[in-house]
Formats: C-alpha cells, structure tokens, sequence
C-alpha cells in the first residue's frame, strides 16, 4: 500500500512538472509591434526619409522579419520591402527608405505588414503584425489664379460669392463678384495652391419676367483638382 501511494506520488509529481514546463513555453510567444515615422509635413515635389521601426516586446526572439510597404496614393518609395533579419526578445531595430511627396497638395499615411516566424529555421509558425504611420500633410508654397464661372440654370444671375475648402473641411480661399450684364455669369478670381478642393457657390439669382421681389438665393457645388491656372463652372440651382 506504502508503495502505490509513493508511485501515485511520483507520478502526480511529474504531471505537475511537466504542467510547468508546458505552460510558460505557450506563454513565451512573440509579440511584433511597428511604426513607419516620416515628417508631419513636406513640400511639394520634395524626398524625405521614412524610418521603420520593428519592436519584439515578447519574450522570444523572432527570426526572418520582413515588412512590405503600402505607399500612400500620389507618393513614391525607393523601396517596396525592407528585411531586417532576427530580432531578439526586447529588442527593436530600425531601417529607412526615401519617398517622395506629389507635385500637389494632400495628405497620406504609410502603413505595411511584418512577416516573422518563431522558429530559426522557418519551421515554426509564420506571424504577421499591421506597421502604423501617422499622416504626412503635402504643402505647395505656389498659388494659382482660378477663375469660377458662376451662372444660373434658371433666371438672371446678379452676383455671386465662391467659397473654397481643402480636403480636411478647412476654408482656403473666398471671393465675389457681380454679373456685367443681365445676360453675363459672374467671373469670381481666387488664389489656389495645387490640390484637391470643394468649391461651393452661393449666388442672388431673379427670375426672367417675374414679378418685383422674384430674387432668389441659389447654391452650387463642384469638386476641383489644380494643377495650375484653371478655369471651372459652378452652375447654380434653386433652394427648394
């Protein structure tokens, strides 16, 4: 009895050590983090460099990184795929690549995938982990005179104002005029640097024939890309 008690022991024993053993290796699992890090922002036509940063917060080492990147629409990279080898536990490493911002302004973040195993040989099992970077703000220091031809679709305009918005909601440019005649639109200059915009209109409009009093405020919308000196129709309609 003495004897199977002590082998009942003995094996609950090794259960309990292999129960160790077991539970910090499912535990020892990498945990890849990264960042893209570039200028908040830049100019027009400009290169600037963007560092990759791959951090290995868990607590084995991670081997064969790889990270490919995505490129911002309207930007450039000299490099679609950095390697930076095995990273130890706690460790993190660094490569750069240049890019290059559009000849217009706008704004775009990069972003990538990190590819890793856990094993030396490549055997183990592959990880994945999303790269982050904040967005760069392309800025062009050269203005444009844009001409908005504002005309009703219905009536005799007499003046018009033209309010420009940059892609973030944010008021760029702003200008008025008054028609020539009763049968002119009304020609409204503004100042712009080359982008994408939402250029709204907002023009005091009489019906043809209509009674004193008829005037009426209309609205129109257009969405604009300048390249250099343009010219865009904004066409008014009635508010309801």
């Amino acid at each position: 009895m003495r004897k199977m008690l002590f082998g009942f022991a003995t094996f609950a024993l090794v259960l309990l050590v292999l129960e160790i053993q077991v539970i910090p290796t499912a535990l020892a699992a990498p945990s890849v983090s990264g960042r893209f890090s570039a200028p908040s922002s830049i100019e027009a036509g400009r290169s600037f460099t963007v560092s990759t940063t791959i951090s290995n917060y868990g607590s084995t080492p991670v081997y064969s990184v790889k990270v490919t990147i995505s490129v911002p629409s309207g930007f450039s990279a000299n490099r679609q795929e950095l390697f930076f080898g095995d990273i130890g536990s706690g460790r993190s490493k660094t490569q750069s690549f240049q890019a290059t911002a559009p000849n217009y302004g706008t704004s775009g973040a990069f972003s990538g995938i990190a590819f890793y195993s856990d094993n030396m040989i490549g055997k183990g099992t592959m990880g994945t982990a999303y790269v982050w970077g904040s967005a760069v703000y392309v800025y062009s220091p050269k203005k444009y005179s844009v001409t908005f031809v504002v005309l009703a679709t219905w009536g005799q305009i007499k003046s018009a104002v033209v309010s420009v918005y940059d892609s973030s909601g944010s008021l760029v440019a702003q200008g008025g005029n008054i028609a020539r005649d009763t049968t002119s639109p009304v020609y409204v200059q503004v100042s712009l640097s080359a982008g994408s915009y939402r250029a709204s209109a907002l023009g005091v409009v009489s019906a043809v024939g209509g009674p004193p009093g008829s005037q009426k405020q209309s609205v129109g919308l257009i969405w604009i890309t300048v390249c250099g000196g343009s010219s865009f129709t904004i066409a008014l309609l009635p508010f309801p």
